[in-house]
């Protein structure tokens, strides 16, 4: 499957990920809010280490510019 994430992207997906998963992980009794921000987190974890990401896919969108910098990204 063809990368659709850069670099920043998914430098940006895995900070959010850590941030959620401690958010959790910090609550002594989650609810189901924490629980689903949780799922969040795994789906962002997981799409940042496999650089594609369904979503960006079905709106034909990419951030990866394919040199490791983001879509975004000038020289």
């Amino acid at each position: 499957m063809k990368k659709n994430i850069g670099a920043l992207d998914s430098g940006i997906r895995i900070d959010l990920a850590f941030v959620s998963a401690y958010v959790y992980f910090a609550q002594e009794d989650p609810t189901l809010w924490y629980t689903i921000g949780l799922l969040f987190a795994g789906h962002l974890l997981a799409t940042a280490v496999f650089g594609t990401d369904p979503l960006y896919k079905l709106l034909k969108i990419s951030s990866d510019r394919g040199d490791g910098q983001c879509g975004s990204c000038r020289e």
